[in-house]
This record gives structure tokens, C-alpha cells and sequence, in this order.
């Protein structure tokens, strides 16, 4: 199918926005290349120019430009004709444009039809006697046309299977799964309003656990063939970025094991997983070594599910077959290096033989709960629960009846521990006992991290037990699991194109009112204005929308709301809706002095999509365009 462009006039996209820059007043009494002399007086300037969108067509590509004639406080010397030149906004070089320029009843206008689509453009108008006289030029004025930079549609499956939580006052969130998944929560994540987003993921390759260095804040996660992932800082917040990390190792092959598990101390990181693999790193990442076992070692058909402890010289492994393995010593050097006997991970000792793990059973993790001497437990399939004041152990055997499963644990600081499983068991212990906690969890639960909060009131979240949720439990008893949909992101490149492809957005059911603030099931997209050196003005927004709306007519259930900080939206003062073959159809809306904004600075601009329909019907959208201007 033919590849058809939107552009837009000033404005018009995915977001825009309109600026307005300031010159210096001062006016010129007079420069010429002729051999004449002008008349006393000051040639006038242009009045303030204006872009205005012209949304016409899908390959429209005209900016509309107008000005007052002359500013009557500018001079004496009326202007014969205009200079109009346009720079792009990354590029310092201003060129005339060839335009013709028609004025009537004291306004001029031009059309700049040479715009091109997804990019913003500064103009600005000069006075002209005789085509040689000038004055300054006029201010400029800013004409975006603009695609979506990012979207998410909500709900939609993000399939999350471990969550950490970052350091620091404010509850800040990250959590990992499979396609390489990464989401984050930056505010209220203990609320309701949980602010929730996913990242931009380097890896498309499942991810099986994530954790966060208390001491640096750097995340590491691990996943499927060796995939190791670090974020340096400021991981949740997104403006550490994500990178890969190379698992190279120095016989030349590299990790290609699934990974399961991975502990991170400042440049000392070990990960783990199937065929008993462990490797450590003590140069955070750059070159890795494989990890060493005494006695009984896990075996090639044995799979290391967790690792983890107070520092690098106190850990504990745990795997399936029962495998459990510790290691603590003082002194400098890191658990799992084989150059001293007593740096190796040995078999763990139990206080009692029925403590001991099955043969079938699976210690799925292991988390130690401090501050020192504090004690470590270890949760796995059959409601295993098992504590040891110390790597090597005594373990002891501490289950609760009537639990069948957990799969994840996390120690809250000198507190407790909380640990939950696939089939909705939920237990808390404490340094001496353990017991079941109600509500219980949700089934599914694969994953589990915690806050200590005051008066005892721990906060807890878990993942899994549904596609696309976060469960969130403050400490209250009365209080149970309450769900929080993340929201999944899409290519925004499929809103530029009109050509078929299109993102499938949910309706709500039929006679179901459309809500005047953005909530689910919508589709979200932002994209970021350049900013000026000028005061706050309100630009002259319009989007183009392309979509089929099944189940309903077209114009009865369809919301396009506008917002520039996210969290207040406005309806549009205008729209039109047209036919444009088929079912296929076209709105365009436009919003009025409600959006003002400070155009000074880069601005985003978000859109909320929201339709209605019969049950389980969907409304797709193919085009999503933004042009502003002022």
C-alpha cells in the first residue's frame, strides 16, 4: 500500500508546540545599495507573526504564516515588501524562502508549502522598501509537526517475574520479565496512583531477576543465555540508561547458561543458573570467572536458582535437588574464588535430618535478614522453609502447615521476612519463628520485594499472578493485596505511517460514558516540543487521528484528550470527523488557550486516545500526528 505522509501547518502531530523569540528593539534609521537617500523616518517593522496549521490533507505540507502589515510603534516609513526565511531548530543558518506574499486589509500572509513532515521549524519576517531598505527582523515564531516519540496502550500483557526496590526515602520500584521487559514505578508506588512505566529494555531475551546494590544503587538483572543487563543509577527514574553486559570469560566462550539469580556489591558481581553454573566478576562486569565448589557440588543437571547475603564474603546458594551451599570467611577476596580453600562454597549442615531438602525439592531463593548476627532463610517448592544463623548453617527446619509453595522471599532490614508462592501461600518471619499471614497472596506470585515502614507497617509488592500487574500490600491486616496494571509499550513508528498497520486499542462496553481525565483502556503517546527564548503563550494545536471504530459509529465514542503535564488533560475546542474510505476514518481536533504552556523550555505534550463500543470489540488507530504552532 502506498506510504501516505501527514503534514501539517504549524501544528499538527504527535505533539508540538509553538515559540515565540524576542530580538532587540532598536530600529534601523536606513541601509540601502542604491544611490538613493530616504526620506526622513524609520521603516516600519512586521507585526507579530504568527504560524497557523493547516490541516487539509493527508499529504498537506503547508505552514501558514501571517503579520500585521506594520507595527504601527515601529517607524514611519511604510514597507513595500517582506523577507520571510525559516531555519530548522538544530540549525543555526537562517534561508529566505521564495514566497509569495499577499497583504490585505492590513494583514500579509504566506504559505510555506515546502515543510516537511516530523520536524520544527523557526520563522521570522523582515520590512522591505524598494527590496533593498530593512528593519530587524520580527520576532520569530516556532511551527512544529511532530509524530509520537513514545506510546503504551493500557491494558495490555506485560508479563513481570521478579521486582527489587531501590534505595532511598521515596519508594522507587523496578521490575523485569519476559521480552526483555523492564518497568519501573517513580511515585506513590505504595498507592493507588502508583506511577508506573515501562523502560527502554536493551535486550529482548526473558529476564528472570533483578536486584539493586543498597550501597551504589546500580541494578543488575540476569535472564535466558547468559543475558546480563546493569543500570549504573537513577534506574527507576530513567535517567540512568540500561545496558548490556558482556559475559565473556577469559578462556574465550562466554556464559550462554539460563540465569536465575545474581548478587551485586559495588564492582563485585555473581550470577547464577542451570547446569550448577556460577560466575563472579570483582570488575563490575568486565571480565568474569566461573565460581568454585567443595564437596558435593550442584552437578550439571542441577539449576542455581538464587544467590545472596549480607557481602561478598558471607553468601548462600540454592538450586534445585535440595542444593543448598554457603561460604563465609574474613579477610579480603569474594565467595566462590578458589585460590583459598576456605573462598568456596561448601555443603551447608542441618540441625536436624528431617530439615534437610528432599531430593525433588526445589530452593527457589535464599535472603539474609540483618543487621548482623541476623539469619538466613531459604523458601522452595513443599512450603520448604529453612534458617541458619550463618552460611554453613545449623539450618533448621521452620515450615508452616498448610503451605504448599514459595517461590519468593525478601528481608526487610532487621525486621522480617516475607515470602510468597504460585498457589497464593503468604507467610512472615521473624529472626526466631515463622507463620502464615493473611490475606494470602495472589496466585501466580513469582516475585516479591518489600520497604520497612514505621510502627512496624511493612510495604510489600509482588509481581506475577497476572498479566501486566503489580501487587501492592501495606502491613495493615485488614488491608489485602490490591492489583496495578502496568501499562505496555508500542512502536510509535506504526502511528506515522496510515498505511494498514495500526495499534489495537481496548473500548469500553456500550453505554459506558467516556471519562474527561485519561484512564484505561486508552492509548497514550507523548512527543517533546523544542523550546525558545520567549514568555509563556497558548499555541495552536491540532491532531490528526486515523482509525476504524468497531461496534459503534465512529463519532458517538471517541475522546482525544490533550495535556502538557500528564496529569491534567483538555477536551478539544474544535473537532471534525470525515470519511476517509471505508470504515476507515479521520479526526481532527483542535485546542484552544487552555494548553498554555511555558514555551521557553522543550515542552512535552501528551494524548490520550479513549473509544466506546460493544463488549470485547476494539478500536484500531493507523495515524497519530501533532502540529502546533502560534
Amino acid at each position: 500500500m502506498r506510504r501516505r505522509i501527514l503534514i501539517v501547518t504549524a501544528s499538527a502531530a504527535a505533539l508540538s508546540l509553538i515559540v515565540g523569540v524576542p530580538v532587540a528593539s532598536a530600529r534601523w534609521t536606513g541601509q540601502t545599495t542604491v544611490d538613493t537617500t530616504p526620506s526622513a523616518g524609520v521603516l516600519r517593522r512586521p507585526g507579530e507573526l504568527t504560524t497557523a496549521p493547516r490541516v487539509a490533507g493527508a499529504d498537506d505540507r503547508a505552514i501558514v504564516l501571517s503579520w500585521a502589515a506594520a507595527d504601527p510603534a515601529s517607524g514611519s516609513i511604510d514597507p513595500t515588501g517582506y523577507r520571510v526565511e525559516r531555519r530548522r531548530v538544530d540549525d543555526p543558518v537562517w534561508r529566505q524562502l521564495p514566497l509569495t506574499v499577499s497583504c490585505q486589509g492590513g494583514t500579509c500572509t504566506a504559505t510555506d508549502t515546502a515543510a516537511e513532515v516530523d520536524t520544527s521549524y523557526r520563522y521570522r519576517v523582515t520590512s522591505l522598501s524598494g527590496q533593498h531598505w530593512e528593519s530587524r527582523p520580527g520576532p520569530e515564531r516556532l511551527a512544529a509537526s511532530l509524530f509520537p516519540t513514545a506510546a503504551l496502550v493500557a491494558p495490555a500483557p506485560v508479563h513481570l517475574v521478579s521486582i527489587a526496590v531501590e534505595p532511598g526515602a521515596e519508594d522507587r520500584l523496578l521490575a523485569v520479565g519476559s521480552g526483555g521487559v523492564i518497568a519501573a514505578c517513580t511515585a506513590d508506588c505504595g498507592t493507588a496512583s502508583a506511577t508506573w512505566r515501562v523502560l527502554v529494555s536493551p535486550v529482548d531475551r526473558d529476564l528472570h531477576r533483578v536486584v539493586v546494590d543498597p550501597r551504589s544503587g546500580a541494578a543488575w538483572a540476569v535472564g535466558s543465555h547468559g543475558t546480563v543487563v546493569t543500570c549504573a543509577g537513577d534506574c527507576a527514574t530513567g535517567t540512568g540508561a540500561w545496558r548490556t553486559v558482556s559475559t565473556s570469560l577469559a578462556t574465550g566462550s562466554r556464559i550462554t547458561a539460563d540465569l536465575y539469580g545474581v548478587y551485586a556489591e559495588g564492582d563485585v558481581v555473581a550470577v547464577v543458573g542451570t547446569g550448577g553454573g556460577l560466575w563472579y566478576s570483582t570488575t563490575g562486569g568486565d571480565s568474569w570467572r566461573p565460581g568454585t565448589f567443595t564437596g558435593h557440588g550442584p552437578g550439571a543437571r542441577t539449576t542455581l536458582h538464587s544467590i545472596s547475603g549480607p557481602d561478598a564474603r558471607h553468601l548462600v546458594v540454592v538450586g534445585s535437588k535440595g542444593f543448598m551451599a554457603g561460604c563465609a570467611f574474613t579477610g579480603s577476596g569474594v565467595c566462590g574464588d578458589g585460590a583459598a580453600g576456605d573462598h568456596a562454597f561448601s555443603p551447608v549442615t542441618y540441625a536436624q535430618s528431617e530439615a534437610e531438602p528432599e531430593g525433588d525439592a526445589v530452593v527457589r531463593d535464599v535472603v539474609w535478614l540483618g543487621p548482623a548476627p541476623g539469619t538466613f532463610h531459604a523458601v522452595g517448592s513443599g512450603g520448604l522453609i529453612l534458617a541458619a544463623p550463618a552460611p554453613s548453617g545449623p539450618w533448621v527446619d521452620r515450615r508452616v502447615a498448610g503451605v504448599h509453595d514459595l517461590r519468593s522471599a525478601v528481608a526487610l532490614d532487621g525486621v522480617e521476612v516475607g515470602a510468597v508462592g504460585s498457589t497464593g501461600d503468604w507467610v512472615r518471619c521473624t529472626v526466631t519463628a515463622c507463620a502464615a499471614a493473611a490475606p494470602a497472596a495472589p496466585e501466580g506470585v513469582t516475585g516479591i520485594t518489600g520497604r520497612a515502614g514505621g510502627s512496624g507497617q511493612a510495604r510489600f509488592w509482588a509481581v506475577g499472578g497476572g498479566a501486566g500487574t503489580v501487587w501492592r500490600r501495606n502491613a495493615h491486616p485488614s488491608v489485602g493485596w490490591a492489583a496495578t496494571a502496568i501499562p505496555r509499550t508500542v512502536d510509535p513508528d506504526v502511528l506515522r505511517r496510515n498505511d494498514g498497520d495500526s495499534l489495537s486499542v481496548p473500548l469500553r462496553p456500550q453505554g459506558e460514558e467516556l471519562p474527561a481525565t485519561c484512564e484505561a483502556p486508552y492509548l497514550r503517546v507523548v512527543t517533546s516540543v523544542p523550546g525558545g527564548p520567549v514568555p509563556a503563550v497558548a499555541p495552536t494545536v491540532r491532531v490528526r487521528l486515523g482509525y476504524r471504530l468497531t461496534g459503534a459509529p465512529p463519532d458517538r465514542a471517541l475522546r482525544v484528550l490533550a495535556s502538557t503535564d500528564g496529569a491534567t488533560w483538555h477536551e478539544p475546542a474544535a473537532t471534525a470527523v470525515s470519511a476517509a474510505g471505508g470504515a476507515q476514518r479521520t479526526m481532527v481536533a483542535r485546542y484552544g488557550t487552555d494548553l498554555a504552556w511555558d514555551t521557553g523550555h522543550p515542552q512535552p505534550l501528551g494524548l490520550c486516545v479513549m473509544g466506546g463500543g460493544t463488549g470485547g470489540r476494539t478500536m484500531t488507530v493507523d495515524l497519530l500526528h501533532v502540529d502546533v504552532g502560534l
